[in-house]
């Protein structure tokens, strides 16, 4: 589309070179909003971003793989134009660190032994500290997406010895909900409850990721659903939204929650970087974006 009467485009949609399942209906609502939009991709070195009101990070789910690259590329787009979500809750959200500053702020996390190989480097040690009544694991590292890099697996000594292997790692229970419930994402708009979808198990046991684990297309076999949410899940999402270190409501942003047992939901996860917001399951969700970033640069 052509730039605003400003002279700037008003939106850079800021993606990787992967297949975004989000981007047709985001494009087509930012048009029937008024607002114009180019794609661009982060890694690019001669991005123009002073030529843009705003760069809206949406896909760049292979930041994982270079973080600090992709932290520098955002600094200069904040530079330029306002960034969307703000700098600051990228460099915290990046990092799986984050959970811990949730947890501390009463947000009901799915359990978490933090591993600094640099501090613990041997695995006996470790796999004497994992609580042994998480008779199933998950290791993966501290900045990842997707399930890259991440092990499940029953035998502790083999997950200490990948947990220390390497950088900074975690290691969590396996939550058996995960096969059974599977996990539930509520996506919030402009800070406002917009629709959840519940998706299928991804990790295999004793298997490695090394690969990001998102849609390649629209018949890839995912078990992706729209779903209500009941009041529980709503207040346990809205606990975290409420967490995040920002002194507005971000434009967007993803909580993902397990069923911990005993009927508890806990939060596995809040995407506020780069979330793939499953915007082609909830009518009207694509609008609902495109008025929250209007009302943004409004």
């Amino acid at each position: 589309m052509a730039p605003s009467e400003s002279g700037k485009t008003d939106i850079a949609y800021v993606t990787s070179d992967g297949f975004d399942p989000d981007l047709d209906a985001t494009a087509h609502s930012l048009e029937q909003a008024g607002l114009t939009w180019r794609s661009v991709r982060w890694k690019h070195p001669d991005v123009p971003w002073a030529s843009f009101r705003a760069a809206v990070v949406h896909s760049t789910w292979d930041y994982a793989e270079c973080r600090g690259e992709f932290l520098a590329s955002m600094r200069r787009a904040a530079a330029g134009c306002e960034l969307i979500n703000p700098l600051d809750i990228l460099e915290w959200n990046s990092e799986k660190t984050y959970l811990r500053d949730l947890a501390q702020a009463g947000c009901d996390v799915v359990p978490t032994l933090w591993v600094d190989p640099h501090l613990c480097n041997s695995h006996t040690a470790l796999a004497e500290a994992i609580p042994q009544d998480w008779t199933e694991l998950v290791v993966k590292p501290t900045v990842g997406a997707g399930g890259s890099g991440a092990m499940r697996t029953r035998n502790r000594h083999k997950a200490s010895a990948y947990a220390v292997s390497g950088g900074p790692m975690l290691v969590q229970p396996y939550l058996e909900s995960v096969d059974t419930e599977g996990e539930l994402s509520l996506v919030y708009l402009n800070g406002e409850f917009s629709h959840a979808v519940r998706r299928g198990p991804y990790l295999p046991e004793e298997t490695l990721r090394d690969g990001l684990v998102m849609p390649e297309s629209a018949d890839d076999g995912w078990q992706v659903t729209a779903c209500p949410v009941d009041e529980e899940c709503r207040a346990v999402a809205e606990r975290v939204i409420a967490s995040i270190p920002a002194p507005a409501p971000l434009v967007y942003a993803r909580v993902d929650l397990l069923y911990g047992g005993e009927g508890r939901m806990r939060v596995a996860e809040l995407e506020v970087t780069e979330p793939f917001l499953f915007l082609g399951y909830a009518e009207g969700a694509a609008d609902r974006l495109a008025a929250a970033l209007r009302a943004r640069l409004t």
